[in-house]
């Protein structure tokens, strides 16, 4: 999971959730074997979550692994998955992950609601707030750009029109240039795509 770096307000608390589960489930096993964890810290980053994924699996000899945190690195860590025949729960991630054209696709499960889902509700509830001209913010990475893909093909269809889309790293701090750009096109409402 991303313990460190700008993906650890996600991996904290995601290994925090998975200590309670597992700490309930061990108390209420009487017989047995228990669940044993073994954590790594991907940093936020996709190298360092497929040499997490590659260690947790050579050397701790997992049977599953919950992580990594981002989609990126679920990305970089699948083909890995596939390669040792380890289940890979991707706690998150695009849509990218389970994409059935991936080799590793029967190896790497998303345990959260689709991107797709997702993005429709959001843009539906744009829609009955009367918006009609929208802009999109996102980030620069493949969560950012499922966003706008998923937003240019459902927003029409609700009525939407996109009158511009603007992106940024997942580090910046400064977007005024940006919300000055949304606010110039005219958009009445942002959907945002970022973490």
């Amino acid at each position: 999971l991303s313990l460190s770096g700008p993906a650890a307000v996600f991996g904290i608390p995601e290994r925090d959730a998975i200590q309670a589960i597992v700490k309930k489930m061990n108390s209420a096993t009487k017989a047995g074997r228990k669940f044993e964890l073994s954590f790594y810290d991907d940093k936020s980053n996709p190298t360092e979550a497929a040499r997490a994924v590659t260690q947790a699996i050579n050397n701790d000899k997992v049977v599953a692994i919950v992580g990594p945190s981002t989609g990126s690195g679920i990305l970089a860590a699948g083909p890995i998955a596939q390669r040792l025949s380890t289940p890979l729960l991707g706690p998150a991630g695009t849509l990218a992950i389970t994409d059935p054209k991936n080799e590793f696709y029967p190896w790497v499960f998303r345990v959260a609601p689709s991107d797709s889902v997702d993005i429709k509700v959001i843009l539906q509830d744009m829609a009955k707030g009367k918006a009609k001209k929208i802009g999109i913010f996102f980030q620069e990475d493949a969560y950012g750009k499922t966003g706008v893909d998923q937003a240019a093909l459902i927003g029409p269809t609700l009525g939407l029109q996109i009158v511009e889309s603007v992106s940024a790293p997942y580090t910046a701090t400064d977007l005024t240039a940006h919300a000055t750009k949304l606010r110039n096109a005219g958009a009445e409402a942002v959907f945002l795509q970022v973490s």
